[in-house]
């Protein structure tokens, strides 16, 4: 296999730590320690590099055939397989006469979709956005009421922002279906979704969680939604804590990046499990031209990017904007403080609860994405030329955060947005609290009670997943260095296109955008293997 970066100094370190003496096996652990930082959760060894290992035998790593591990993730990959494996096999009757089932889904697909998830424990349900992902899902947990009405549901995803998202989904999509099921049915599907971290009960200072094996979950349905988003040992650590025979409904998007860390849980499982995947197909929510260009990317056709660029451009369409001559993020000042005019003057205003609540709203038209943390056109750069002028504090009315690092002590995790605001029950006070919108409410936090955590008028786009906005501004610059070549690629493109719902501006010269699209992710493991 090939890695993108050099090994690192702690590469050097950990091998320099189980093999001081042995060259050989030394460069091999470099290379499993930087696979392992580049989301690989094995590496493949050749005979020679097996020979090598199997005389140099260690707790700390696993040769498995011709794979070999850290003994961890190794423990996390055979762990997954067996319950996934276990979870996949079993058929329950339908309960449903096909006619019933064909009059509540007009796709064939999604009613694919729904007798996959009421026979089978495990169902994968993927699909680009606006899809009909969450409208199906309702239907099927409305069914499942039926079927079982003292079955216990609970609802989830990786991240703050993603939980809200789809909280806000399954809200609409109950709404729209109140002439094909009963009010008191839909009442029942819960309306609040948690984060994988607050459902399992993540502890403070360890990897550890509250319910596992020995302690599960009490639900017998569990929906998880942006499942590409969930490394390997969370995974592993979600599956083992399911009761024996609960029900698994993952969502996703198989085409978006994998995980930040190691693995590539759900496009394995989708490739390795056809009896209990189906893939929706047709867009009912989703402009047009941004779906080509989706399209495109993820066919890593460039040249039919560049060409639906310019077609957009002549068209004077307001969908799909390239800005391929920008040589400094500074140029665009101009343009991104336009687009957060709306947000700030809304600011000035704030004085109720629903005032904040339609102020999330507003700051959620517009969002600029970026490859990186650091440089030209990275984040930090941005988050700069989108804040006031006149701002000389750290904190001051407006400034929006993302917690970057969970804390179970406040219940702020990985992912959450507050929006710093004067406080609406001191009016008179110049105090300041930060807003956070979780589970539906509302919580107010001090500034200097918050965890780890980074100012948000841009975000990376690992981190915009799970989220949407109306406008996104794609920002990759006109030239690739050796830091970027290796991150920008067809998947990290084809996310930050899909996180728009109505209008994409991408800022990247023609060369940047034909390197990105041909630059594919390939993450090395074996659970497709194990799993078939």
């Amino acid at each position: 296999m090939t890695l993108q970066q050099p090994t690192s100094f702690l590469d050097h370190r950990l091998a320099a730590f189980f093999a001081p003496n042995n060259p050989e096996l030394a460069q091999i652990i470099k290379q499993l320690s930087r696979a392992l930082s580049e989301g690989h959760s094995c590496i493949q060894l050749d005979a020679d590099q097996q020979t090598i290992i199997r005389n140099n035998p260690s707790e700390a790593w696993v040769l498995d055939d011709d794979l070999l591990y850290f003994s961890r993730y190794h423990q996390y990959e055979t762990q997954l397989a067996q319950q996934l494996k276990r979870k996949a096999a079993p058929t329950e009757p339908l309960g449903l006469d096909a006619q019933s089932l064909h009059a509540l889904f007009n796709d064939p697909l999604q009613q694919q979709a729904a007798e996959l998830a009421l026979t089978k424990q495990l169902a994968l349900i993927t699909g680009g956005p606006g899809t009909g992902k969450t409208t199906t899902v309702v239907k099927i947990l409305a069914l499942l009421m039926q079927q079982h009405p003292h079955a216990t549901f609970a609802l989830a995803a990786p991240t703050g922002k993603a939980a809200m998202r789809l909280q806000e989904s399954i809200a609409n999509s109950k709404a729209q279906l109140t002439d094909l099921f009963p009010a008191d049915l839909l009442d029942k599907i819960p309306h609040q979704v948690s984060t994988l971290h607050r459902l399992l009960g993540a502890r403070p200072l360890t990897p550890e969680f509250k319910h596992h094996a020995e302690n599960p979950l009490s639900h017998d349905v569990l929906v998880v939604d942006e499942a590409s988003m969930i490394d390997l040992a969370l995974m592993s650590k979600l599956v083992n804590a399911l009761k024996p025979n609960a029900k698994l409904i993952l969502l996703g998007d198989k085409d978006q990046l994998t995980s930040v860390e190691s693995g590539a849980v759900l496009s394995d499982c989708y490739r390795a499990l056809a009896d209990n995947r189906v893939e929706l197909q047709t867009t009912y929510r989703f402009n047009e031209q941004i779906k080509k260009l989706a399209h495109a990317v993820n066919q890593q056709d460039a040249e039919k990017v560049l060409i639906l660029c310019k077609e957009a451009e002549k068209a004077d369409s307001q969908a799909v904007i390239g800005l391929k001559n920008v040589q400094k993020a500074s140029e665009l000042s101009g343009f991104i403080q336009r687009h957060y005019r709306a947000y700030f003057d809304q600011v000035t205003q704030v004085q109720t609860e629903q005032d904040i609540l339609a102020l999330f709203q507003t700051f959620n038209q517009f969002k600029i994405l970026s490859a990186t943390r650091e440089g030209e056109f990275g984040l930090s750069a941005f988050n700069q030329l989108a804040q006031p002028g006149l701002v000389t504090t750290q904190w001051y009315a407006g400034r929006p955060v993302m917690i970057d690092k969970n804390d179970p002590s406040t219940g702020l995790y990985n992912g959450d947005i507050g929006l710093c605001l004067p406080n609406i029950h001191a009016p008179n006070s110049d105090q300041l609290k930060v807003y956070f919108l979780l589970a539906d409410q509302l919580r107010a936090f001090v500034p200097s009670r918050l965890p780890s955590h980074q100012t948000a008028f841009a975000m990376t786009i690992h981190k915009s997943q799970g989220s949407e906005f109306a406008h996104v501004m794609i920002a990759l610059g006109n030239q690739l260095n050796s830091q970027t070549e290796s991150l920008v690629t067809k998947e990290l493109l084809y996310t930050a296109i899909t996180r728009a719902k109505s209008q994409v501006t991408l800022v990247a010269s023609d060369s940047v955008v034909k390197q990105c699209v041909s630059n594919a992710i390939e993450r090395h493991s074996g659970l497709a293997r194990r799993l078939t």
